[in-house]
């Protein structure tokens, strides 16, 4: 109520942070599951998990759009939480002439890093598979084969090359018929189903939905742990 069509909606985030060099990376995440405007509690939960220390990486400027819209809708739904309208003051590049905290891995492969698998294209959908093609880091494969209990995304294709980790990630039953969140687009319409579809609140149902979503957005910051490493890596 009282909100306009196409309103930016926050409805989790994963996140990887690398203690220091050579440290194994740890992995916390959130998720909203309740019939609400989730932002501002997607935000809370982000500040607390992140502070303001450290390295913030994205891929292209989707989080720092997401918060800097975020920040917006504090002031226009009178959000009263001064401290997270502070730390987004920090965190988030406002304008042209702002800093922020955040550095773009996709300008950096822009200005740095092509490999002809990528076909000129540097969305982390085609980083991510021409860093394996390349790679010979075992700390990667063993990522990727202990990806969670019970999911290993190490498979090899006939030329014994890394498979895209995108395309193993497991289907959900959903109307008598297999869907996988492996993109952006898939997430939205699996949240959009979850929040508003025929079996909204069947638990199972939404079970499937919230480890299929998780497992996702899982993926896509374990990628560019996975980049990052790749591009440090001496061998």
């Amino acid at each position: 109520k009282n909100m306009r069509p196409y309103e930016l909606v926050a409805f989790q985030w994963s996140c990887h942070t690398i203690e220091k060099a050579g440290a194994e990376p740890k992995h916390n995440e959130w998720i909203n599951l309740k019939p609400e405007f989730p932002n501002f509690k997607f935000a809370e939960s982000l500040m607390k998990h992140v502070g303001t220390k450290g390295t913030f990486l994205m891929w292209a400027t989707h989080e720092n759009t997401i918060l800097r819209t975020i920040y917006d809708q504090y002031a226009k739904y009178g959000h009263n939480n001064i401290t997270l309208k502070k730390w987004l003051e920090v965190v988030v590049k406002m304008d042209k002439d702002d800093s922020g905290l955040f550095i773009d891995l996709n300008k950096f492969t822009l200005e740095n890093y092509f490999h002809p698998l990528m076909k000129g294209k540097t969305s982390i959908k085609w980083t991510l598979p021409a860093v394996l093609f390349a790679s010979k880091s075992k700390r990667i494969e063993k990522w990727l084969k202990n990806f969670e209990s019970g999911l290993s995304l190490l498979q090899r294709d006939e030329n014994s090359k890394i498979m895209n980790p995108y395309k193993l990630l497991p289907p959900i039953e959903i109307y008598e018929r297999a869907e996988t969140v492996e993109d952006g687009t898939g997430a939205m319409r699996a949240y959009e189903d979850l929040m508003f579809g025929l079996n909204k609140g069947e638990v199972n149902t939404v079970e499937n939905y919230r480890q299929a979503l998780l497992k996702y957005c899982k993926l896509d910051t374990l990628a560019m742990v996975i980049i990052w490493e790749h591009w440090n890596s001496k061998k």
